[in-house]
């Protein structure tokens, strides 16, 4: 897959000067400008979804993100306690 992102000339891949076999990948600017215009396209597609499910059920769902990202800090939290 890396190869082939690399050949489409949308990574760039780099070998450490001072340990080969590290290897370090970039987007290109190429990529980089593609990933610009997507951002864009969800924005808008996301404000569009949030506008049609209407102001009372765009808040139940808001309300609903925000509990699941407190699970997923505390399971987080709970998995670095662990290490």
């Amino acid at each position: 897959m890396v190869d082939r992102l690399v050949d489409r000339g949308l990574l760039i891949r780099r070998r450490s000067a001072s340990d080969r076999r590290k290897v370090a990948l970039r987007l290109s600017d190429q990529a980089a400008g593609h990933f610009g215009h997507i951002e864009e396209k969800v924005l808008t597609s996301f404000v569009r979804l949030v506008e049609a499910l209407g102001p009372e059920t765009a808040a139940k769902w808001a309300e609903v993100l925000q509990e699941v990202e407190q699970i997923l800090k505390h399971q987080a939290a709970d998995g670095e306690e662990k290490q």
